[in-house]
């Protein structure tokens, strides 16, 4: 199962902000949503577990090996601009309160990214073992982010083949891209997931 959170990341249109210095930074990244706290207080029973048909359907469960892919896209989707790290969206970073600054100054860690890279290591190695055993069912929403994702990777390198050195604005267009890809899913599945499973 999956714990659904009255709290959730707001898109960079509404915390990045420009401070008097001219400086942008983000703030305000997290908020309570009243209205998912409303449907969370309407429900009568397992109050915090992500449901199906936008919330008001049955609790979604799902395998171990389908968590840790949607882990993997999210982190994936969560790569600073330069690649070098996972950003640092909002809160307190590992709770550790001398990193609390550093989400309104667009950091990035790096430690973060090793996870990310010895996870989808594992992830590979099970697929190998399972192959043949089960077939991967995941929510639609989490398909479609899994597919832009690759698109967006597919694309970015192949135009990399093509060019002789980097291009930092090129950089940026696939950063923007697979934010953009996480703010949509974020969105979608806000207040609970359709049901809809995609193979």
């Amino acid at each position: 199962m999956y714990y659904d959170s009255p709290a959730w990341v707001q898109p960079r249109r509404n915390k990045c902000v420009q401070m008097k210095d001219g400086r942008i930074c983000q703030y305000g990244a997290v908020v309570e949503s009243k209205e998912k706290e409303a449907q969370l207080h309407a429900r009568d029973r397992d109050v915090h577990w992500v449901r199906t048909e936008h919330g008001s359907g049955e609790i979604y469960k799902s395998n171990l090996y389908e968590k840790l892919l949607s882990l993997a896209a999210i982190k994936l989707s969560t790569l600073d601009p330069e690649g070098l790290g996972i950003e640092m969206e909002a809160g307190k970073p590992g709770w550790n309160d001398s990193m609390n600054g550093l989400p309104g100054l667009f950091a990035s860690g790096f430690s973060e990214l090793c996870e990310l890279q010895r996870l989808v290591r594992f992830l590979i190695h099970a697929q190998v073992k399972l192959s043949g055993d089960s077939v991967l069912r995941l929510p639609r929403e989490v398909a479609k982010l899994i597919q832009q994702l690759k698109l967006a990777m597919e694309e970015y390198y192949h135009d990399s083949d093509e060019a002789d050195c980097r291009d930092e604005s090129k950089d940026y267009s696939f950063w923007s891209r697979i934010s953009d890809a996480r703010e949509a899913y974020r969105e979608t599945v806000r207040f609970g997931l359709k049901g809809q499973k995609h193979h």
